[in-house]
Order: structure tokens, then C-alpha cells, then sequence
């Protein structure tokens, strides 16, 4: 008997070490600063210019989510700059007409890296699309987010929030699609 109960302790034991290595190795990637160069995508004779600055998650569904946005705008003749939310991600952001910014949402708050960000800018009234990508559809997501933007003085225009359970929700990549064709012709 007392066999047993060492096995099933040394079981338990095993389960919790496992499980606190795994959280702090996604604390650390949650934490960790992706660093990206601006990116140019369209033709120079455009409708304009958008910026789209996303912060990647745990997931690829953030940058999945970005390159989405970046290829609809392209196709509707505006030229997109596109890179990671980081410490070397530009804040003199004048020259464009829409900024988007596409942000992972933790525990109903906007990851620390894109708050940082936010609040580094003076977006002087600037369009702002705002996308929050969270785990749930918590409506303190979006209202978390809105509130960075304006903040940071940006004229937020339109909003969407995206649920993720470990894949897209269905029809998302529509919705997307459909969220930046009414804010942007």
C-alpha cells in the first residue's frame, strides 16, 4: 500500500513541477519583445498610406491577422507599413491616414508591450482601427483597448473583437475582410 502511495505522490509531484515550468516559459514568451523592421507593401501611387502595427501572441493568429489586413488594403490600392509592436516600432505616425493596431488581450487587459506603445504616441486625432484578439469574447477587451487609443489621441473609427479558442472563430477571416471594407475604401 505505502508502494502505491509514493507512486501517486511522486505522479502529483511531477504534474505540478510540469505545470509551473510551463506557465513561466509562457510568461516568458508573453513577455518576450518582438522586434520586427517596417515593412512597405503596395505601389507608391496609392490612395495613401496605413499603418498596421500588431503584437504577436501566443499564437500565429495575430500576425495571420495582420497579413490578412495587409493584403485586403493592397488590393484596394493603398500602400500598408507594417511591423511588430515593440520598443522600435516608430511613433511619428502623421504621415498616415489610418493607423490599425492589432493587439492580444491576457486576462481582459491589453498586452503590457502595445500599452507602452499606446502610450508613447501622440496620434493627433489620427483615424484609428482598433483590433483586440483575446481567448473569450470579454467585452472589458475591447473597452480596454479603446481606451489606450484614446489616450494616446488617436480618433478610434471602428473596433472589432476576436475570440480565440485555439483556431479562428468561423468566419472571421470574412468578418475581418468585411470590418475593414466599411472603415476603409
Amino acid at each position: 500500500m505505502k508502494k502505491w502511495l509514493l507512486i501517486i505522490i511522486i505522479i502529483f509531484l511531477i504534474i505540478i513541477i510540469t505545470t509551473f515550468l510551463w506557465l513561466g516559459i509562457c510568461a516568458l514568451l508573453l513577455r518576450k519583445e518582438h522586434i520586427t523592421e517596417v515593412s512597405t507593401f503596395g505601389d507608391t501611387n496609392t490612395k495613401g498610406e496605413i499603418f498596421v502595427a500588431y503584437r504577436p501572441g501566443l499564437t500565429n493568429y495575430q500576425k495571420e491577422t495582420n497579413d490578412l489586413i495587409v493584403e485586403e488594403l493592397v488590393n484596394k490600392n493603398w500602400t500598408v507599413k507594417t511591423t511588430t509592436i515593440s520598443s522600435g516600432t516608430p511613433i511619428n505616425l502623421t504621415e498616415f491616414e489610418y493607423i490599425i493596431i492589432i493587439a492580444p488581450i491576457y486576462a481582459g487587459k491589453v498586452h503590457p508591450n502595445v500599452k507602452t506603445y499606446l502610450n508613447s504616441l501622440d496620434l493627433k486625432q489620427t483615424q484609428v482601427l482598433g483590433i483586440a484578439i483575446s481567448g473569450g469574447k470579454d467585452p472589458k477587451s475591447m473597452q480596454n483597448l479603446r481606451g489606450h487609443i484614446q489616450t494616446a489621441n488617436g480618433k478610434l473609427i471602428g473596433e472589432l473583437h476576436l475570440g480565440f479558442t485555439g483556431k479562428p472563430e468561423i468566419g472571421a477571416e470574412e468578418h475581418m475582410i468585411d470590418f475593414i471594407k466599411e472603415y476603409i475604401n
